[in-house]
């Protein structure tokens, strides 16, 4: 079964994307800082992280080259749409708040599937 992190400081919305991905069929971990992320990324491996960009003890492209590291793939989630040109640089695919979940969730699954770069 494919394994997702999802980082997202905002418990609430948090609970809810973790949720959602196990209801979509895949082993959901989360955290909600970049710290707490590092300890998770570095303990086990995940085919996927869901991040928010902006977290509260830093930005979630910080984990961009750890993930690359370990041959995760990364999805960044930004309600800051200011930061498209950042992302479009570093390669890093990105979805914008407000999103629908089936969004998400979809764009989750054909990054999965997709090719390593």
């Amino acid at each position: 079964m494919r394994s997702i992190l999802v980082i997202e400081d905002d418990w609430g919305v948090n609970d809810v994307l973790t949720a959602a991905f196990a209801d979509a069929g895949y082993v959901a971990t989360s955290a909600r800082t970049v710290a707490e992320a590092i300890q998770l990324i570095d303990g086990q491996h995940f085919d996927l992280i869901v991040a928010d960009l902006m977290l509260p003890d830093g930005n979630a492209s910080e984990l961009i080259p750890l993930a690359q590291a370990h041959g995760t793939k990364i999805l960044i989630v930004s309600g800051h749409g200011e930061h498209r040109q950042r992302l479009d640089e570093l390669g890093v695919p990105f979805v914008f708040k407000p999103f629908r979940l089936a969004q998400l969730i979809d764009a989750a699954r054909r990054l999965i599937a997709s090719e390593p770069k």
